[in-house]
This record gives C-alpha cells, structure tokens and sequence, in this order.
C-alpha cells in the first residue's frame, strides 16, 4: 500500500532528488489539455489490518485544550480582521472592480452577509445599497 502510495504521489529521494508520481504526469497533462478531464488516481487507506496514522492530536490534560483552543480564537480573529478590511476595500472603492463578472446567488450573499457581518451594521448597509443600486436582477 505504501509503495502504490508512493508510485501515485512521487517522493523525495534521500538526496534530495524528487521522483515524479502518476498524479502529477496527470495534473500536467490536465494543465496543458484543459478540455480533456482525467482523474486523479486515489491513495489507498482505511485496509483491515494496516497502520494508521492519529490525525487528531491527543491532548493530556485541560490546560492544553484551553491552550488550542486560545490559538485558535487568536487566529480566527486575526482572519476575521483581514476579512472586514477586504471587504470595506471592496465596497469603498467599486470602480476598481468589475462588478458584473462576479456572480453569486441571493441565498450565498445573504450568508455571508449574516454569518461575517452582522455586526458591521454600516458596512453590510452599503453592500445593500451598493448591490441593489448596480446589480438588481443580476443575482437569482
């Protein structure tokens, strides 16, 4: 199984030499022949009786939840930042993008809107007011 693995995804060799895998051959071709679809061989896993590797780290005790989950809130906030500023970009300076090659569906904007937004009461007013004022009947 290992082996297969290794035949599909390529490997670096110990001196540093990378050994190509099927799935890149494919991916190359793909990249060239865009109108041709072939697909990606699949790795083998999950056979009775093999190794298995943990995927989810075991923690020992609270402080180390606590600890993870402190990283995580940090990071979150840090992405969420960096959200509010792209689309306050986005929704201050319209003329920089071409508004009529994005499309999304009533249902995904209201989405995000509510799920990102809901605090930013004078931004999620201007997407509103700017996508009903450019874009009516261009979303479904």
């Amino acid at each position: 199984m290992n082996t297969y693995n290794e035949l599909i995804g390529g490997k670096t060799l110990e001196n540093g030499e990378k050994v190509i895998g099927v799935n890149e051959v494919i991916n190359e071709y793909r990249q060239n022949n865009r109108d041709k679809k072939i697909s990606f061989l699949k790795k083998l896993d999950k056979q009775l009786l093999s190794e298995k590797e943990k995927f989810i780290d075991e923690l020992d005790n609270e402080n180390e939840l606590f600890d993870m989950l402190l990283t995580f809130h940090e990071s979150a906030k840090i992405r969420i930042k960096n959200l509010y500023k792209l689309l306050d970009k986005f929704f201050r300076s319209t003329e920089e993008y071409d508004i009529g090659g994005i499309l999304i569906s009533k249902e995904a904007f209201n989405t995000i809107l509510h799920r990102w937004i809901k605090r930013q009461k004078p931004t999620r007013r201007s997407a509103l007011q700017y996508t009903e004022r450019k874009c009516s009947g261009r979303y479904q």
